[in-house]
């Protein structure tokens, strides 16, 4: 036994610096292809301001798709519910009614209630 006990060990010690210099290859090596990702600019728009954006306020009453899609947290699904709400119940009164708009709560109407109007 005493005469295997040194091949043994020796065996044993090598495969632990080969597995440990592996995973330290493995960390200094990258794990896949780099991927460089560049912030992009939305055109500017050359329209001039129609009566629903003058001043820079959305009319909500008035406001087309598009336009209520430039609003933050509104994308095109959310502008076609206040528009399909707009046609189902009558214009807006006061722009908190935006609050009845399914999936329009109070966090997003904070978000709003500077940006739009009804006049």
């Amino acid at each position: 036994m005493e005469r295997l006990r040194w091949p043994i060990l020796t065996v044993l010690l090598a495969a632990f610096i080969a597995g440990l210099a592996f995973l330290l290859w493995e960390q200094r090596s990258p794990p896949g292809p780099l991927v460089i990702v560049l912030p992009t600019t939305a055109p500017l728009s050359t329209a001039s301001p129609t009566p629903t954006t003058a001043a820079g306020l959305v009319n909500i009453n008035t406001a087309s798709l598009a336009e209520l899609d430039t609003l933050p947290g509104i994308g095109p699904t959310l502008a076609q519910a206040i528009i399909a709400y707009r046609e189902a119940n009558g214009p807006f009164p006061t722009p908190a009614e935006l609050m009845n708009v399914p999936r329009i709560g109070p966090a997003t109407y904070e978000d709003l209630k500077d940006l739009v109007t009804v006049r």
